[in-house]
């Protein structure tokens, strides 16, 4: 529709409607257009504002010009009026013509002047339309801003978590072999009843006497790219599962004893136990030995 022929109701229509999608926070478009197209509909307000204007004053100039023209005929007809005495009937039957002529003017003047009073509530509508899209606009700006700054934070702590993910691999990487040491996968108990000293995770005496039972399974747990194992692993652990040994929040060894002899079998503790620990997005291995390959 050209700018002359759009009328102020098109243009508010326009306005609201590019108000409401950019005021949606599900919306997912171009904001920076609906601004433009935004800014562009209120310049449509104005100018339709103004054609409106102009073309209801032209339309009372005309009425006016017509009033102008019926008064100068009334005028004459008064004239002929007086200078015809003698030709009453004649002069009566034009005065009544002049009169009905001038009520049409009246009439014409009425409308042209209603015409003119909603020219001025269409503008003063206009100006509340116009303000209203400011404050829209305005609204969407600060939000544009405080989407823009929440990107700004996801991009920082994703380039954080890169870094860790990038300075955990290299630890990896630069990380010395370890070598092998006997770990003692005793229990405390176990431990006190065979009479064994122990320091840390190594048996004092290597002659000692095997534990009778069961030897638990070994459970290896390391950290994913961006993913690093918790400062404490006591949350994620099932009864009767232990660590041994540890490298940071890189890897961890962990031993599978069992529990009570009412609580669930082993085999199924230990499935779960590693379900348990792949879920939270580490790498889990069933180990036969007592290194921590991560």
């Amino acid at each position: 529709m050209a700018p002359g022929e759009m009328t102020v109701n098109d243009a508010l229509w326009r306005i609201v409607e590019l108000a409401s999608r950019s005021s949606d926070p599900k919306w997912r478009g171009d904001r920076t257009r609906v601004m433009h197209d935004l800014e562009a509909a209120i310049q449509e307000v104005a100018q339709a504002a103004l054609a409106e204007r102009d073309r209801e004053r032209a339309r009372a100039e005309h009425w006016e010009e017509q009033v102008a023209e019926a008064l100068e005929a009334l005028a004459a007809y008064q004239t002929e009026t007086e200078a015809a005495v003698a030709d009453r009937d004649d002069d009566l039957r034009a005065l009544r013509r002049a009169h009905q002529e001038l009520a049409v003017a009246r009439a014409a003047l009425a409308g042209v002047e209603a015409e003119r009073d909603e020219a001025r509530s269409a503008l003063a509508a206009a100006r509340t339309a116009l303000a209203t899209a400011r404050t829209a606009l305005a609204t969407a700006r600060v939000e544009a801003e405080e989407a823009e700054a929440r990107r700004l934070a996801a991009e920082r702590a994703r380039r954080l978590a890169e870094s860790e993910r990038d300075a955990a691999v290299g630890v990896l990487e630069r990380r010395p072999p370890v070598a092998d040491v006997e770990i003692d996968l005793r229990t405390p108990a176990e431990a006190t009843t065979s009479g064994d000293m122990v320091i840390g995770f190594h048996r004092e005496e290597e002659n000692a006497e095997p534990v009778v039972g069961a030897t638990p399974r070994l459970l290896h747990v390391a950290a994913t790219l961006g993913h690093l194992l918790p400062d404490d692993l006591d949350a994620l652990l099932l009864p009767g599962t232990r660590v041994v040994r540890r490298e940071g929040r890189l890897a961890a060894l962990l031993a599978m004893t069992g529990g009570s002899p009412w609580a669930e079998s082993i085999p199924d503790l230990e499935e779960k136990q590693a379900e348990l620990l792949r879920s939270e997005g580490f790498r889990v291995e069933w180990s036969h030995g007592d290194r921590l390959a991560s």
